[in-house]
């Protein structure tokens, strides 16, 4: 019972290091000399001859995954209902790690190949007779080839292709305004094969319903690789509805 209280105070006890100074030069001097051979091999070998410090990884491997999901459906007066998925507004093909989402374009119903006047607003197709319209001739930033024929009522060269041509008045309301109710899943991986390190921001989780249920929340949801659409567009300050009239370019740094 004493040899443990004795234990126990002892466990408090402050206890300092003894220093012993031996007044010998040769001790002194083999002393100082390794202390300049430690710090010179640091210094001369690891550091500037070596670059230690400044070890990098050549052979980086890197990915992005992307993929969109999402339906919209649109009512238009030319085409009535129509429903469009990812197959339709997507642009290229997902798995790259760029995508372009549709979200607003210029209908013309009922276009078909045949003969119709060009547009005034070109000027290569305007006309006065027709010696301006050269048959075969196809017009600078128009839509077809020249017919020869100059049409007196709209005072524009005939054209062979797709008519009636495009009316470049962009729709004031986005047609794929649900577009910003749209889910993207990025998946980002890096690997350093020098270091044997690997990361990506998908978490391994046993949850196999958690990615089909989750959306991206600063708070609750940090770590969850799919956002709305939408909403990376207002984390840059602007409104998604404006955007998509006239589109613009969104890069996304993860």
């Amino acid at each position: 019972m004493a040899r443990g209280w004795g234990l126990l105070v002892s466990f408090f006890d402050y206890k300092t290091q003894k220093f012993f100074v031996a007044r010998n030069k040769k001790i002194g001097v083999l002393f100082r000399l390794f202390q300049l051979a430690v710090i010179g091999y640091l210094i001369g070998w690891v550091f500037v001859w070596k670059k230690g410090y400044q070890e990098r990884e050549e052979a980086l491997q890197s990915s992005v995954f992307t993929k969109l999901k999402g339906v919209a459906v649109i009512n238009t007066t030319g085409h009535g209902l129509n429903v469009w998925s990812a197959e339709d507004y997507v642009v290229p093909s997902q798995g790259d790690n760029v995508f372009f989402i549709v979200t607003n374009y210029l209908e013309t119903p009922n276009q078909k190949l045949g003969l119709c006047a060009e547009s005034p607003k070109v000027p290569d197709g305007v006309c006065s007779h027709d010696d301006d319209c050269i048959e075969g001739n196809s017009v600078i930033a128009g839509h077809g080839l020249k017919t020869g024929r100059c049409i007196r009522e709209t005072r524009t060269c005939e054209i062979y292709g797709w008519c009636p041509v495009e009316q470049r008045q962009t729709p004031k309301v986005p047609l794929l305004g649900e577009a910003e109710n749209f889910s993207v899943y990025i998946r980002n991986f890096i690997r350093f094969p020098k270091f044997d390190f690997s990361k990506s921001n998908v978490l391994p989780s046993t949850n196999h319903t958690y990615l089909k249920s989750c959306y991206y929340d600063k708070v609750h949801h940090p770590y969850c690789p799919i956002f709305r659409v939408g909403d990376l567009i207002n984390w840059t300050g602007h409104s998604f509805q404006e955007m998509a009239v006239k589109a613009s370019v969104t890069n996304v740094i993860m």
